[in-house]
């Protein structure tokens, strides 16, 4: 008879590989991600953080918690090369937009749709294991969808990069707020009616993280926009430049085209031969 601790692992794996295979690539392509062009490595890294986050679910909930944020972070920054930013951007758009709509749906079903508590989901790896399927034919539509239609929240270009500061501060908010929250809802015995102070004051601190990171996404939309505006207006001084070298060559062209031909109508060849020697016409092309 198998180990009931390492069917629990077991089980713990699977759930969290389910999960991570259609939360973590709908993330990366919300960030600009080439997940197909990139398949292996985002394969390799759903494998290795969804082992790491297996076992750190055993671990107390604060310290769970910090880890899984540094391996999480790690990938991004080491493992795909993401700048500091980018990788607190990704971090963000995961919790946010993709784990928290996919808990969502996982606990509407469970709790609402089929009346099962968080303490039968617990005891239960039957249940355990059918969690991420709740989900997971959605995301997986989400991603063929959006990958085909381009979709992105945060894209770093040449001319806008994001800045790691101004991403920190909403991060630490929400590290913070899940280390509060994910103390209860792991607990098997946890209630929280709607009318309870807990819940107020959950979804009170939520929805300000929620405004704030709104906030946040807005101001990036419109210095992204200013930034690819003031490309524009650099690359159109660069093209008048050009444009005035090409004239200055032109106006130049025609002294030289109108001093010979005055030279050969008054028939004055020698000195016409002097004029030619005198000098070279420059074929350089304008600077790119």
């Amino acid at each position: 008879m198998a180990d009931p601790g390492f069917i629990d692992v077991l089980v713990r794996f699977f759930t969290v590989l389910l999960s991570t295979a259609v939360l973590l690539p709908f993330t990366l392509m919300l960030v600009g991600y080439d997940i197909w062009g990139n398949r292996r490595i985002t394969f390799l890294l759903v494998m290795l953080e969804s082992a790491l986050w297996t076992f750190t679910f055993y671990l107390p909930q604060a310290l769970r918690a910090v880890l899984n944020e540094l391996i999480l972070f790690a990938g991004f920054k080491w493992g795909l090369g993401f700048r500091t930013a980018r990788s607190f951007a990704a971090l963000i758009v995961f919790h946010i937009v993709v784990t928290l709509p996919a808990d969502l749906i996982a606990w509407i079903v469970f709790l609402y749709a089929f009346h099962i508590s968080p303490a039968e989901f617990y005891t239960s790896h039957t249940l355990q294991l059918l969690y991420p399927w709740t989900f997971v034919p959605v995301y997986v539509l989400l991603i063929y969808i959006g990958y085909r239609r381009g979709w992105c929240i945060f894209r770093e270009v040449s001319h806008f990069k994001l800045k790691a500061g101004l991403l920190a501060i909403p991060f630490v908010q929400l590290l913070l707020l899940y280390i509060v929250v994910a103390e209860d809802m792991g607990n098997p015995h946890f209630r929280m009616d709607a009318a309870s102070p807990v819940a107020i004051a959950y979804i009170l601190v939520a929805l300000a993280v929620a405004v704030s990171l709104y906030s946040l996404w807005r101001t990036f939309q419109y210095a992204g926009r200013e930034a690819f505006i003031q490309a524009q207006e650099k690359a159109a001084l660069e093209m008048e430049d050009r444009v005035n070298a090409i004239r200055a060559q032109r106006h130049d062209f025609i002294n030289h085209i109108q001093i010979l031909l005055a030279l050969l109508q008054e028939n004055r060849i020698p000195e016409m031969r002097d004029y030619l020697k005198s000098f070279r016409f420059e074929t350089e092309a304008p600077p790119n």
